[in-house]
């Protein structure tokens, strides 16, 4: 890792050492070509803007040193409704993972240097420029006089929500959710079991969060819709740590961290990801699940697509956009169905009162519909579990005033559920109307 470059010239350019970035070099370096991996900060995996909050599939798309991460493993999660109102789920085996968030970045980034990727820190995009068929990038580097100037075939982007390679392409930005969190330790432990926070009073627009860590401290925090609110994340989090005083007594306002977190709407199913020597990955291009914020996962599967896609192209000796089409292609099968659902969800929940939440939430506790969850619970993939309630609960579709005739996206799953649920349908069918 160096802190100077020189004028060479790169088969690829990637902007942003978070996860997806990382994963981008590390897969390139490793079929033979010559990366630069740039990140604007002085320190990778800093500032932390993450809660790092992932299942074990993260961990397997990590790999290697991936264990030395876990600093606790969740098992279940009690939720937080209006009217003091909550429902406890999960319970009996590992359903998350809480990681060392900077660490992720920090191992991502050795393993993308291991296989010859350089990089690049306090290095910032300043301009792209097209210069035949390739792209002429300058740069500016922290504590250095002037621009740095060289040209590669490909730019990707993998810088964040702000990203600057988003803003060449001139693509809108990307929605998001501003939040803040703290570090802290509480007088009552919270042991294995995360909190969830949901309320329009409580966080508009998004919810809080409480992530027990295994040395005692807890990762708290809370994000809103500036579309719901004028009210700063901060001041929201002020009064969830007095309006839950059982859980989050004993918390202290301080060792702060806070940003935006991108978020997936149905709207990006009509915005390419790529261009002619140009692809976005991760939060850039909006890769991130609409119920949750949760980005790790699902950077790191379409960072593989990005990089095979690359490959490819630099074999062919063709980074158009058609060539690099076949990444949108691939991230989009793998990933956008769960995204619509989820952004369905979304904006189902949106339109619910504090009334309301607080009848679904309590509706969930019934006994066969905690089952359900228990079953079929899953953080990467929250519209299977949410299918599978609204086939066996038309109580539940009918709270939700969800139409009679659902999008195509749902109606394989919800027929693919019925197939796999069998003779257990009667049973909540009948417990949950």
């Amino acid at each position: 890792m160096s802190n100077r470059l020189d004028k060479t010239d790169f088969d690829i350019v990637v902007v942003g050492a978070g996860p997806a970035g990382s994963a981008v070099a590390r897969i390139t370096a490793k079929a033979g070509l010559n990366v630069l991996l740039l990140e604007e900060h002085s320190e990778v995996g800093f500032p932390v803007q993450c809660s790092g909050f992932v299942t074990e599939r993260t961990l397997d798309e990590v790999g290697f040193g991936a264990q030395t991460l876990i600093r606790n493993e969740i098992r279940g999660a009690t939720v937080h409704a209006p009217g003091s109102t909550r429902v406890q789920l999960g319970g009996k085996e590992t359903r998350a993972i809480a990681l060392d968030r900077s660490a992720l970045d920090q191992l991502l980034v050795s393993k993308a240097e291991q296989e010859g990727a350089r990089v690049y820190l306090q290095t910032r995009l300043n301009d792209i420029q097209r210069e035949d068929n390739r792209l002429r990038v300058r740069l500016k580097q922290a504590k250095t006089s002037g621009d740095i100037c060289f040209t590669t075939r490909l730019v990707i982007g993998a810088d964040g929500w702000n990203s600057s390679v988003r803003r060449w392409m001139q693509l809108p930005q990307i929605a998001t959710i501003a939040a803040v969190s703290i570090d802290t330790t509480l007088q009552n432990d919270l042991n294995d079991m995360a909190q969830i926070f949901v309320g329009n009073q409580v966080a508009p627009g998004w919810f809080g969060w409480a992530i027990p860590l295994a040395d005692g401290s807890n990762r708290i925090g809370i994000g809103c819709d500036p579309k719901h609110t004028n009210i700063k994340p901060r001041i929201l989090l002020e009064q969830l740590l007095h309006l839950f005083p059982e859980q989050l007594t004993g918390a202290k306002m301080e060792n702060f961290s806070g940003g935006f977190i991108p978020l997936y709407t149905n709207a990006d199913h009509y915005r390419e990801s790529i261009s002619d020597n140009l692809m976005l990955v991760g939060d850039a291009a909006g890769q991130v699940k609409p119920t949750s914020g949760g980005g790790i996962y699902t950077g790191l599967r379409a960072a593989e697509s990005a990089a095979k896609v690359a490959i490819m192209a630099m074999n062919d000796g063709d980074f158009s956009s058609n060539s690099l089409r076949r990444y949108e292609y691939k991230w989009r099968d793998n990933l956008e169905d769960e995204f619509e659902r989820g952004g369905d969800v979304r904006e189902m929940f949106l339109t619910l009162s504090d009334k309301q939440l607080q009848r679904v939430v309590q509706f969930l506790g019934l006994p066969g519909l905690r089952q359900i969850i228990d079953r079929y619970g899953d953080i990467d993939y929250q519209s299977h579990v949410f299918a599978q309630l609204v086939r066996v609960a038309p109580t539940l579709k009918s709270m939700l005033a969800l139409p009679s005739i659902l999008p195509d996206r749902w109606i394989k799953m919800l027929a693919n559920n019925s197939k796999d649920s069998g003779e257990k349908e009667t049973e909540f069918t009948v417990l949950s109307r």
